[in-house]
């Protein structure tokens, strides 16, 4: 019997020690346990609890919201105040519930150190201004997005779009850290906080690499003026009153932030990406925190209305509370109702002659730099360097006149010396038969307009000739750096062209004052024209440019061209070559001599006087003392 009860099978009851109970698994095992269709879906085991059907709908979401806002800043530049205002209330009430879920649980990790019924606890289970200050941020951040979006090309685009696809994966590697780091009720607001903030992390690093590549980032910009020039102004033709204020405002930030970044760019480029990234961060975030939105359980968002203790309990039958429900309601309404109150205050304000606060701040530093010079207007910083740099180039052309002055006495008067020792040739070709024989027949002109130029103004001609072409450059150098530099400075109209891309600035904005030196310019302008205009008349300018010397031209116009002149070269050709006759070599000789005696002075005379006549008309060329601009009262 013993032998028998040993071998006989006993039935013993299983211990939980030995055999699983379902009920003892936890829930987030269970799906592992199960073999049903979705039991072995790979991708329902790599995401856990996100399922394909969670994850098409986050991609539904996020695609709407991101084509939602691409279409936005295309139209938000030319909405009505109406739609403006709703359409600002509802991406303000979005974003507000990403916050305020943070907030929610904030208060629930509070909420376990306070006694259950106890004051702090009641106190913090309230949100009513959590609520308002959620959602007076993220009403600023919104209108952010609406006045930044427009100004966003294909690359900011393409970056937002990517985001929506790597959201999933930061979520996924969240997941598992939460699950690590956090406690049940807390995992999923951390892998919402930590998964918005490094895709919005993300965003701007890209955004930095983009700067860095980005050519049009650098470009010169010297004065506010230009940074105004080269500013967009998406809001510029808005029909809300509101929305166009705010896009002044954000057109001065842009300007001047541009100025700001091109004067530290000089210093640390690198400085300068780090800014420009920043300036665009609120931007990405606030994408970011809507993206994560888009990815948020349903049920996690309802933790905003219940009570902190119902969260604290995990207790999903807690009904939601009126109070914070109403209070989602009102505060999109008031938001419009203070749209509309602005709009109209604004509106007003834009009737009034001074016209908005940042009218007047933008105006204020455009009239810095804005002269007015005989109603035309032109950019203060840059008449006052032109000024500035005029001043050198006209004494320099007062020098060159002074000191052309000097040569052009000393050189003409050594060539009416010479003279004489053209007449000497000029009469020895009657009485010396080998240089009678060395003209050829009918070549007397040619013969003494060659021997005049050798033997009176060679040597002074190539000097002079160098001398009056340098300083006529300096004339028209002064001329082209005035009207070069008035054209660069100008603001014609509403049309600047400071920036140099004729963009047009709004009629409002330039307040000019009067430029107090405007004479001194027009001064400066009726010098060189002075100078060019006496060169071109005479024709020296011409000749200069023609590949003629100085003194070539005016001895073919003022003395060649003379009736003595022509009269002695008939002269010569008259002559009789008598070969070896004597006898008419002898009665040529003797009418040279008395030819010589009688005409030498009065040749002498003519042609030192058309010498003169080329120096008076060289020196109507030199600048005069006082220029007509110059007045005695200026």
């Amino acid at each position: 019997m013993k032998a028998s009860s040993e071998k006989s099978p006993v039935k013993t009851e299983s211990s939980p020690e030995t055999e699983p109970s379902l009920e003892k698994i936890p829930a987030s095992a269970e799906p592992s346990l199960k073999l049903g269709p979705h039991g072995l879906d790979p991708l329902r085991r790599l995401l856990g609890d996100s399922s394909a059907k969670r994850l098409a709908t986050y991609f539904a979401k996020a695609a709407l919201l991101v084509v939602t806002v691409y279409l936005l800043s295309f139209a938000v530049t030319k909405m009505p105040a109406p739609f403006l205002a709703l359409f600002w209330a509802f991406f303000t009430l979005a974003s507000t519930a990403g916050v305020v879920y943070q907030v929610v649980v904030r208060k629930t990790h509070r909420q376990f150190k306070y006694a259950a019924g106890g004051l702090f606890a009641r106190v913090n289970n309230g949100r009513i201004f959590s609520f308002i200050v959620s959602f007076c941020v993220s009403a600023a951040c919104m209108a952010s997005l609406f006045l930044e979006s427009p100004k966003w090309d294909i690359a900011e685009w393409v970056l937002i779009f990517a985001a929506v696809v790597v959201y999933p994966v930061v979520l996924l590697l969240m997941r598992r850290y939460a699950r690590r780091e956090y406690e049940p009720a807390f995992q999923a607001s951390g892998e919402f906080l930590w998964s918005c903030a490094i895709v919005g992390f993300l965003l701007c690093v890209a955004y930095g690499a983009y700067c860095t590549m980005d050519p049009s980032f650098g470009q010169p910009v010297e004065t506010v003026l230009d940074a105004f020039a080269k500013t967009p102004m998406p809001f510029e033709n808005s029909p809300s009153a509101l929305m166009w204020n705010a896009g002044v405002g954000s057109w001065i930030v842009d300007s001047l932030t541009s100025y700001g970044l091109m004067q530290a760019s000089k210093v640390s480029v690198p400085i300068c990406f780090a800014i420009r990234t920043a300036l665009c961060a609120g931007a990405f975030f606030g994408m970011a925190n809507l993206i994560g939105l888009c990815a948020l359980p349903v049920q996690e968002l309802r933790k905003i209305f219940v009570s902190v203790d119902a969260v604290k309990r995990d207790d999903a039958t807690q009904p939601v509370w009126r109070r914070y429900v109403v209070m989602a309601a009102v505060l999109p309404v008031a938001l419009v109702v203070g749209f509309f109150w602005g709009e109209a205050k604004v509106g007003m304000a834009m009737q009034t002659e001074n016209g908005t606060a940042l009218q007047e701040i933008a105006r204020e530093l455009a009239g810095k730099s804005v002269y007015s010079i005989n109603g035309a207007l032109y950019d203060q910083a840059k008449i006052d360097a032109l000024a500035s740099s005029l001043s050198a180039d006209e004494a320099n052309l007062r020098t060159m006149s002074s000191q052309l002055k000097d040569s052009l006495e000393s050189s003409y008067a050594t060539c009416s010396g010479r003279t004489d020792a053209f007449l000497d040739w000029y009469f020895g070709i009657a009485t010396n038969s080998s240089l009678r024989a060395s003209i050829p027949e009918g070549g007397a002109q040619q013969a003494l307009e060659d021997r005049f130029y050798s033997l009176v103004g060679s040597n002074e001609d190539e000097q002079l000739t160098k001398s009056m072409k340098n300083y006529l450059a300096a004339a028209a150098n002064l001329r082209s750096s005035i009207d070069d530099g008035m054209q660069a400075a100008k603001v014609d109209g509403d049309v600047s062209q400071a920036g140099g891309d004729g963009r047009k600035l709004p009629a409002w904005l330039i307040e000019a004052k009067e430029f107090g030196d405007a004479w001194l310019l027009k001064g400066y302008r009726e010098e060189a024209d002075g100078v060019l205009d006496a060169a071109r008349d005479s024709g020296i300018l011409a000749a200069l440019d023609g590949g003629q010397t100085l003194l070539q031209y005016q001895f073919e116009k003022s003395v060649y061209a003379d009736a003595q002149f022509a009269s002695m070269a008939t002269s010569v050709d008259k002559l009789p070559n008598g070969g070896n006759n004597i006898a008419l070599d002898v009665l040529t000789y003797a009418g040279g001599v008395f030819d010589e005696g009688m005409s030498r002075g009065k040749y002498r005379k003519t042609l030192q006087a058309n010498i003169s006549a080329c120096e008076e008309q060289a020196k109507t060329l030199l600048t005069p003392n006082a220029p007509p601009a110059f007045s005695a009262e200026q």
